[in-house]
């Protein structure tokens, strides 16, 4: 009767275990098509955000200044290769040259944009007993836009995008203008 008992006892383990198995392929695959899914939507999402991220980039001179740094930030975490600090410092405050053609001349630092060639002119001579010791060197300019008919006072003359852009910094920081800015020549003239 002992030997009927344990291949009655290996039947009944025989059974659990084919049951158990039955369970746990399914489970197996479960977990494993969620595991697979949810690095899918992952990726799909880091695509995303790359995508974003380059596009704000890309339209730096639009972009705020906070979406630069928020994009600069983003491209550097789904990078493989590190932007590092200074790469990601310059996207971020719109001082890296991320094209060629932007390193072409044709930029200027934009202090104001006004109606009037006098009123121009005399922001100009209010900016000159303003002006810091920083930018003694850089003269002003005043340039006649053709889209809008305005006049632009400009800083330092016609420039590469990079230093047009680091000007306008020093500008800002050095509280002479609060939103000067670089733009790129548009058929202006003198």
């Amino acid at each position: 009767m002992s030997i009927f008992q344990g291949g009655f006892v290996l039947d009944n383990l025989e059974k659990v275990a084919k049951i158990i198995s039955l369970l746990a392929i399914p489970i197996a695959l479960w977990w494993l098509g969620t595991q697979y899914q949810t690095a899918d939507n992952k990726a799909k999402t880091a695509i995303e955000y790359v995508k974003l991220s380059v596009n704000i980039i890309s339209n730096q001179n639009e972009a705020d200044p906070q979406l630069l740094s928020w994009a600069s930030k983003t491209l550097n975490h789904y990078s493989e290769v590190k932007l590092g600090e200074p790469l990601t410092q310059a996207i971020a405050t719109g001082t890296a040259n991320l094209a060629p053609s932007s390193a072409s001349t044709g930029w200027y630092t934009v202090l104001g944009s006004l109606d009037s060639e006098v009123q121009a002119q005399k922001l100009v001579e209010e900016l000159k007993i303003a002006k810091p010791e920083s930018l003694e060197n850089l003269q002003f300019d005043i340039l006649k836009t053709k889209i809008s008919n305005h006049y632009a006072v400009t800083l330092g003359g016609e420039s590469n995008k990079s230093e047009a852009l680091q000007r306008a910094s020093l500008v800002r920081e050095s509280g002479l203008v609060s939103d000067a800015f670089a733009e790129k020549n548009r058929g202006w003239e003198h």
